[in-house]
């Protein structure tokens, strides 16, 4: 069964992406940076989407039918490793 709210969806995968990259640029922004601050950022994204985003567009959330998770994860690893991707390619640039 689709739900047809793929507006919402991109909109969710977009606020998990600028989550993400906030959570790098605030974890770095120390001189050294304290793997607690990620924890912090991490658990207020995910508090945000869930108890937001998840009561906004999915009231009745039971009565939609449960789905496999591979598809959301293997999108969540393919932009983790492109967020790694990106991280280690601007610190190889740096010796240059």
């Amino acid at each position: 069964m689709d739900i047809n709210k793929k507006k919402e969806a991109y909109m969710v995968l977009a606020l998990s992406i600028l989550i993400t990259i906030l959570t790098i640029f605030i974890v770095n922004l120390q001189e050294t940076p304290k793997s607690s601050l990620s924890y912090i950022c991490g658990i207020a994204g995910g508090s945000l989407l869930s108890y937001y985003f998840v009561p906004k567009y999915f009231p009745n959330e039971e009565q939609y039918p449960k789905k496999a998770i591979w598809k959301p994860l293997i999108i969540g690893v393919i932009i983790v490793a492109v967020i790694v991707a990106l991280m280690i390619y601007s610190g190889s640039l740096e010796n240059y």
